[in-house]
């Protein structure tokens, strides 16, 4: 399908952008050796980058975002936006989608892309949004994050009265790193696992073994490859990159097959399209190995819960984040669908709304 003369005129802008990137990022260094203080200055770029895109939306006035602060039992301080749709009846509601924002782990917030959890929340009929608001490199790095999240994610299953599986983990990009990685670490800990995961273009693989990151240097519109590796080196700190909970792309067999109903979309032209196209690849197999399904949802059709990769060609990484290009509102709304048709399939036999749980949990903390 061609694109919108709106995601046209884009794509020709995109260039320019990839170039204040790779200028940025060209004396970062690389194996591992990275200057912290040139590091700082990537942040500008990238950060202006973000803003671009996400000034490219659509506003959708009907979603609602509140940010709050809680404390969690063991003391740990977290901020997170609650996004919920008026328009959607109590009765309706189901679940949270719980999302982790994108920026390399350098830059960020849920504030930054409010545009697009707006939309998610909008489109959905049966979830709530709380995104996470999350320490950034490279004053904090590895493992402070995963920490955070799991913090959170502990919070609302055990303070805040929310299911397992009433929760859909989602993330783009370094976000859909969090999230995938969220999902093995409780799985690892024996701990319930999400109803499902959603990623957008997510960075699965920190050690930068993807065919597609010199496949695609060039055929990439936006991200430069040795911005990948630039971060991953730092992000880790020396940590090994092949840890699962650094590159979920690791994840065992055992871990795999037990995995939450996974939805991916990316772009083929992309540098990190190989960490889409492998994780998936290598879920499918553990599955058929080991004969199992996805923990939720599994008796329905493929496309509907199951494991799905959808490739978006043509487009540049994230592109969900501009609402204002059709391409992405179709994406959203295609996640939104996906998401319900798991949570209907995940909760038919629960009395309890995580959603309402949740809302309940912060009236009577406020």
């Amino acid at each position: 399908m061609p694109l919108s003369l709106t995601a046209q005129t884009l794509m020709r802008v995109l260039p320019a952008l990839k170039r204040t990137l790779r200028a940025a990022v060209g004396p970062l260094g690389s194996g591992g050796t990275i200057n912290k203080q040139r590091v700082l200055r990537l942040q500008a770029p990238l950060a202006a980058i973000i803003d671009t895109l996400a000034s490219l939306r659509r506003f959708d006035r009907s979603a609602r975002v509140t940010e709050h602060t809680i404390t969690t039992s063991t003391g740990l301080s977290l901020t997170f936006d609650h996004v919920c749709n008026p328009r959607a009846t109590e009765s309706k509601k189901k679940g949270l989608l719980v999302y982790f924002h994108g920026g390399a782990y350098v830059v960020g917030s849920p504030a930054m892309y409010r545009g697009m959890t707006k939309r998610l929340c909008s489109y959905s009929a049966h979830a709530d949004v709380v995104a996470l608001k999350y320490s950034l490199a490279p004053t904090h790095v590895f493992p402070r994050q995963l920490e955070q999240a799991g913090a959170f994610v502990d919070w609302l299953t055990n303070e805040a009265g929310c299911s397992s599986e009433q929760l859909v983990f989602g993330g783009d990009s370094a976000g859909g790193n969090l999230a995938f990685a969220t999902a093995v670490m409780r799985l690892q800990q024996g701990k319930a696992a999400p109803a499902a995961v959603v990623g957008m273009s997510p960075w699965l693989d920190l050690a930068q073994t993807g065919e597609s990151l010199v496949e695609n240097a060039e055929s990439d519109p936006l991200i430069p490859g040795e911005l990948c590796d630039a971060v991953s080196a730092l992000f880790a700190a020396g940590h090994d990159r092949r840890d699962p909970l650094v590159s979920p792309m690791f994840a065992d067999e055992q871990v795999l097959s037990l995995f939450p109903s996974t939805m991916i979309q990316a772009v083929p032209e992309e540098v990190l399209w190989s960490d889409s196209e492998t994780f998936m690849t290598r879920l499918k197999e553990a599955r058929r190995n080991t004969r199992t399904k996805p923990t939720r949802g599994s008796d329905l059709q493929h496309d509907a819960v199951q494991d799905v990769l959808e490739p978006w060609p043509g487009l540049f990484h994230v592109w969900q984040m501009a609402t204002a290009l059709p391409e992405a509102r179709h994406a959203l709304r295609r996640q939104a669908t996906w998401i319900d048709t798991v949570l209907d399939k995940s909760t038919q036999k629960m009395e309890k709304n995580s959603a309402s749980a949740l809302a309940a949990a912060l009236t009577s903390a406020a």
